[in-house]
């Protein structure tokens, strides 16, 4: 097929912001000799047309006529000392290219056999060698995904060859003999990159060498042999990212002289406590089972939201990693229950200084991750059509081996669906598995199990996706009208695992599936059937259709251009069974695949502060308010205001739209005089109501390198604070909980694994307890337990790096009426300035003992019965209208929040 190139370019004259943009960030961060940048978009069509019909897409697609020019074919003539062009690799998604094949489509009215395929000039100017291009070359690339072509000024222009995926070899089933020694099991998991321990690996030996499971699948034509979908089923069930393993473990806890059996984390301080909760709390609805928990907005409507983590593909690829995230985490709400609506999104970003300058080599430096994970999310989100309304980060050299990045979503779900609850989902023997969405590629295979392994450069390429906004947005609203005529009666997402992971849960319902592989849509051929099972490709949900609504179903998929494709149905067989081209893939019971699981047992042990001979360092003196040398309290105070966890992200928070769908009532920055960061944001979803949802997250790793209990309470009492602080109260908060921590399991290279173990449950007792003490309960939750990474030094030496233990509180309250809602900012002069609270010898872990170098002792602690009081009396005096400002203080104490309220109100304090 032919192929058209058109090149994109602004006319002379016209401004080239991103030009400008790119050679800003190549002076600084390479420090080479740019003197200008201009850029060019490249399209290449595959598709049989006549010079007429390329001449009109050149002029009325491709390019805005007043200030853009193209040409057809050759290059675009322009000068230059250096040229680079950039475009994806063979098999990744090119969203610019999808959408531009169906603007073209529009434009001719009728569709076209090929693709369209993007790329990207740089066309530099300076005095630059060949090996500058290529520096500057792989820092506007990620090679992970990328390739590049590089030309000086005067050589024969080329072109980088477009990306089509050629795999040249029909698909196969692969057979792999189990019944070998414990050494030869392990390397299969490793070469496999099933990231599946001896125990795991040897119970899935057993299995299959059961007489029973032997003459069971030799009636269905399969040996004792297994198949490599049904390992690769298997491992991703069976990973620490879907099945929580550490979270589910027997634990035997060394506290002092005292020794405590934990029969699994989760079900001991998360879900027990929230549970009982639920029993006295008549506003919760569904916890812990769906892809996010539901809990009652009115009478008329149920809100759902979930807070996700996506720390490996970001560390791989910080802007499709961070994308799929921000999609991903819209896709649980819409596959809550009967689906939700998307309604807002938030972020929070874990990364190295920004400046860091340290011995390490990270493959991205953190202020190029940071740009990447925030394009990411803002790509995303906002292209997807829903506002990002909140977000955090938080700076730390521990997060440059691996970066922790949080990405959540909020959704509304109709209380009644037809008669029935909306939140409940039913699958039935004879349902058809419809598939509804994107394409299946190669993209995204082994995200579970690869996320469950330390980072390093044995991790693939092919677990990183890239996820594409406009297509899952079509998706959506198709689904919604979808749900509302009744045309399906389940649903949920294909993320971790694909298929296997979807359609395996969804099965549970009905004890078994049969499921069609050959019939799964595909991006292009070749791919085995165990990569159509497993692959994690982006905007596709999995749902429960009865027969006699298919047709139905599938005319307003067509209206919506969403396609749509029934590939097995939902059995009573008791088995995860899968076929493609007559061949059987998977033969397995659906109870050993979904409770096989060994339950691991592994110790922890608590050290305290005095053990680890943490101490409390002797406070400067500050004395006279003017004094120089850094000493007097204006300096002090300039530098809390400029430490990076204090001081304004407005370039971050800019970047994204808070104000899509119109229901911003409190933004993320608020002020009169100047921007400030909002406790937290506030929204009014219903246009015909005056009800709202405050919005807001909290984390402080460094209170956790002195004490992860009182972490933890911390996090929850900032979050819920916030909330307080803009009006909300704590008659229905719901939280949600995201650990990200460093590995506890033993190994010859973490020795510290007990302690590590130890910290976790020292968190997860203080979640128990704070949540109950609060009344606050977790309606959903996740956790990274791999937060680990090998990173080389200067010298090639490779180092073992660990993030601090992390863990994210994302709140979300409901308010009574919006309209009451306040700001931080200071209002008028005149006003008065009360502090709520009592200050105590509580530095450890502050922003001025790290500016120092130390980090304390003296953590601070929350006394939740205090608290309560405290904050149902300020939640009483704000609805009477008695307070014209509230300000939470977080880092950097009173003397910053003081800071932050005269900023935003532009009067001064005494």
């Amino acid at each position: 097929m032919i192929v058209h190139r058109f090149e994109v370019g602004f006319k002379k004259g016209i401004r080239d912001a991103l030009g400008e943009k790119t050679k800003k960030q190549i002076v600084e961060d390479l420090n080479l000799p740019v003197l200008d940048v201009e850029t060019i978009d490249v399209y290449c069509l595959e598709a049989e047309l006549i010079e007429k019909e390329l001449n009109f897409l050149g002029e009325n697609l491709f390019v805005d006529p007043i200030i853009r020019e193209f040409s057809l074919d050759k290059p675009l003539e322009r000068d230059f000392d250096g040229l680079i062009e950039v475009g994806l690799k063979p098999g990744v998604t090119d969203n610019v290219g999808r959408t531009a094949k169906e603007a073209v489509e529009d434009v001719l009215k009728r569709k076209i056999d090929g693709k369209v395929y993007t790329s990207k000039k740089y066309l530099i100017s300076g005095n630059l060698e060949k090996e500058d291009l290529e520096k500057i070359a792989k820092f506007l690339a990620n090679e992970l995904i990328q390739r590049w072509l590089i030309a000086k000024s005067g050589e024969k222009e080329k072109f980088l060859p477009i990306p089509k995926v050629k795999i040249p070899r029909e698909p196969e089933i692969t057979r792999i003999n189990l019944n070998v020694l414990d050494e030869d099991l392990l390397k299969i998991s490793q070469k496999r990159k099933l990231a599946l321990n001896i125990a795991e690996m040897k119970a899935i030996k057993r299995y299959f060498t059961k007489p029973t499971v032997i003459k069971e699948r030799k009636k269905i034509g399969l040996q004792g042999e297994a198949t490599d979908a049904e390992l690769e089923a298997i491992a991703q069930t069976w990973s620490e990212h879907c099945k929580h393993k550490i979270f589910n473990a027997k634990i035997n806890y060394l506290e002092g002289k005292r020794t405590i059996k934990i029969n699994g984390l989760f079900k001991m301080f998360i879900k027990t406590p929230a549970r009982k909760l639920k029993r006295k709390l008549n506003w919760l609805v569904s916890i812990f089972w769906d892809n996010s928990g539901v809990v009652k907005f009115n009478k008329d409507w149920l809100f759902c939201f979930k807070c996700e983590t996506h720390n490996s593909p970001s560390n791989e690829e910080p802007y499709g990693g961070a994308l799929t995230g921000i999609v991903g985490v819209y896709r649980d709400p819409m596959g809550t229950g009967r689906g939700a609506q998307i309604i807002y999104g938030t972020y929070g970003f874990c990364a190295g200084n920004p400046f860091y300058s340290g011995p390490f080599l990270p493959k991205f430096h953190p202020k190029r991750l940071l740009e990447g994970v925030r394009s990411g999310v803002q790509d995303g989100g906002n292209k997807f059509g829903a506002p990002t309304v909140y977000g955090i980060t938080f700076f730390d050299d521990g997060f440059i081996a691996k970066p922790a990045i949080f990405v959540s979503a909020g959704g509304f779900i109709p209380a009644k669906i037809r008669g029935k609850p909306g939140y409940k989902k039913e699958v039935n023997s004879g349902d058809l598995i419809v598939i509804a969405g994107g394409r299946v590629g190669i993209d995204g295979i082994h995200g579970a199990t690869e996320s469950s392994l330390e980072a390093g450069e044995w991790i693939s390429a092919s677990h990183v996706q890239i996820g594409d906004p406009f297509t899952q947005k079509k998706l959506h609203d198709f689904l919604i009208e979808a749900r509302d005529l009744g045309l399906f009666s389940a649903i949920t997402d294909n993320g971790a695992g694909g298929l296997s992971s979807s359609v395996g849960e969804m099965a549970k319902f009905s004890n078994g599936f049969e499921l069609w592989l050959d019939r799964v849509p595909l991006k292009y051929e070749g791919l085995d059937p165990w990569q159509i099972l497993l692959s994690e490709s982006q905007e596709r949900m999995t749902l429960a259709v009865l027969p006699q609504k298919i047709n139905k179903f599938f005319d307003l998929a067509k209206k919506h251009d969403v396609e749509a494709r029934v590939i097995g149905k939902f059995t009573s067989s008791g088995k995860f069974y899968s076929t493609y081209d007559g061949k059987v893939v998977t033969y397995l019971d659906m109870d050993f695949v979904h409770e096989g699981v060994p339950q691991m047992e592994l110790e922890g042990e608590w050290l305290t502060p005095k053990e680890r001979g943490l101490f409390e360092p002797k406070l400067e003196e500050i004395t006279d308010p003017s004094a120089g040398s850094g000493r007097g309290h204006n300096s002090f105070l300039k530098e809390m205001l400029s430490r990076p966890n204090i001081s304004s992200k407005e370039y971050i928070v800019r970047q994204f739209d808070h104000e899509v769908m119109a229901t911003a009532v409190i933004k993320h920055l608020v002020g009169k005089e100047s921007d400030v960061y909002s406790d937290a944001a506030v929204i009014k979803p219903l246009y015909d109501s005056e009800e709202g949802l405050a919005i807001s997250a909290a984390l402080n790793p460094k209170y956790g390198l002195i004490d992860t209990y009182w972490m933890t309470a911390l996090a929850i009492d900032e979050a819920i604070r916030r909330i307080i602080a803009v009006g909300g109260d704590l008659k229905q908060i719901a939280l949600n909980d995201n650990f990200c921590w460093p590995s506890p399991l033993p190994s010859k290279e973490n020795p510290g694994a007990k302690y590590k173990l130890g910290q976790l449950v020292r968190a997860n007792q203080s979640l128990a307890d704070f949540t109950t003490s609060f009344k606050t309960p977790c309606i959903s939750g996740k956790d990274s337990m791999s937060m680990d990474g090998w990173l080389k030094d200067a010298k090639g030496k490779v180092h073992r790096l660990s993030a601090p233990p992390t863990l994210q509180i994302s709140a979300v309250g409901k308010i009574k009426d919006v309209r009451r809602c306040i700001t931080m900012d200071v209002k008028k002069p005149g006003d008065l300035v009360y502090i709520l609270g009592i200050t105590e010898d509580e530095l450890g872990g502050s922003e001025y003992y790290e500016a120092r170098g130390v980090i304390g002792k003296n953590v601070p602690k929350v006394e939740a019965k205090t608290a309560v009081k405290l904050y149902n009396a300020l939640s009483r005096a704000i609805e009477s209208g008695l307070v014209n400002s509230c300000h939470g203080i977080y880092k950097g104490g009173l003397a910053v929040a003081l800071a932050q309220i005269s900023f935003a109100g532009g009067y001064g304090l005494e």
